[in-house]
């Protein structure tokens, strides 16, 4: 590191963007386990910075690379949170900084999507709340109502700029029905003068990047206020992705182009990773109410009932897990199905 890049590291912008965006807590633990590594504590203070609150794992499409296919990944159980299973959850999750109504499934699948919405509007548990939706069922009448219930953001994900290449990642799906629903639903909350951001979540492989790049263009009009992209990883045989800096002329010519439409890009890469912090900062939570130490892998759910956050976020289950993940002693599921280094090398 460069005395410029250490400056600007160290500066009070940096540092006040970092504790908006990870917490102060988050931010120590990931000091601690930088500095200690194996030795660093397996217990967490506070509350997880991230929930995915599953509404349900059902889905009406089938997308080429979702892990809704692979029994060992998903929650075997497939079914729908009731609202009262909801708002028992929900009241444990004060203090978080954000909650995903979302994470195996299509949440516009669950009736009670609007007043789950609602509910954490009007009792103020978080503010930062939205889910992921294909877009698929983002009707008019559920796009006024979501508005006004309150939803905070509302991401569509978007795998192509073109029919073709989005309904071929996306199997069931209908490129120019879900366009014309993310701009109707902009123009009801214009209507309604709501406050929910809209923004597309695209996953970048080698055959839909040029295609991609019509993405600000199509939803210039539609007033989205972020467009992301990630690198695919290795759940699937869609795993090989692009190797580190070969997305630079993508990465650049999207900036520019989301700058002048006021749409913040980001790119997420695909990177090795040597120790996996998700356990210490986020927790998914199935329709069906288990806990997973792990934001991708659904199956190894910990079960406590009635579900209170404090007894699950420091529970026995979730210690062990941490403390594989600081030892480097992965279990098969994270070799076979995540990032870790010396492990899966999807690079081609």
């Amino acid at each position: 590191m460069n005395a410029n890049n250490f400056l600007q590291v160290i500066s009070p912008s940096y540092v006040l963007r970092a504790i908006k965006t990870a917490g102060v807590l988050n931010i120590l633990k990931y000091g601690e386990i930088r500095l200690l590594r194996k030795f660093a504590t397996s217990y967490c203070f506070g509350k997880p910075d991230t929930v995915y609150l599953e509404s349900t794992n059902r889905c009406n499409l089938s997308c080429k690379f979702c892990y809704r296919f692979n029994d060992r990944l998903m929650n075997e159980n497939v079914g729908v949170m009731s609202f009262e299973n909801f708002k028992t959850v929900a009241d444990n999750l004060r203090g978080i900084r954000r909650l995903y109504l979302s994470w195996g499934g299509e949440p516009l699948l669950n009736k009670d999507i609007v007043a789950m919405a609602r509910y954490i509007s009007e009792n103020r548990i978080v503010d930062n709340f939205g889910f992921v939706t294909n877009g698929m069922l983002l009707t008019s009448p559920i796009s006024e109502e979501l508005i006004k219930a309150g939803l905070g953001f509302l991401t569509i994900s978007i795998d192509g700029g073109d029919a073709k290449t989005h309904e071929f990642y996306r199997s069931g799906s209908d490129f120019e029905k879900i366009v014309s629903n993310v701009h109707e639903f902009s123009k009801q909350k214009q209507r309604h003068a709501g406050q929910t951001r809209i923004e597309i979540a695209s996953v970048l492989t080698k055959d839909n990047e040029q295609s991609l790049r019509a993405i600000p263009e199509i939803f210039s009009s539609a007033r989205i206020s972020k467009w992301t992209v990630q690198d695919v990883v290795p759940r699937t045989d869609k795993s090989k992705s692009w190797k580190p800096g070969a997305t630079t002329a993508f990465d650049a010519e999207m900036k520019t182009l989301c700058k002048k439409r006021n749409i913040f890009f980001r790119h997420y890469h695909f990177y090795p990773i040597d120790i996996c912090i998700q356990p210490f900062r986020v927790q998914g939570i199935s329709w069906d109410g288990k806990a997973s130490p792990c934001c991708n892998i659904f199956s190894l759910g910990i079960n406590k009932e009635p579900y209170n956050i404090h007894g699950v976020w420091n529970c026995s289950e979730m210690r062990e897990w941490r403390k594989k993940m600081l030892k480097r002693h992965y279990p098969a599921l994270c070799q076979s199905h995540c990032n870790i280094i010396g492990y899966n090398q999807p690079f081609a």
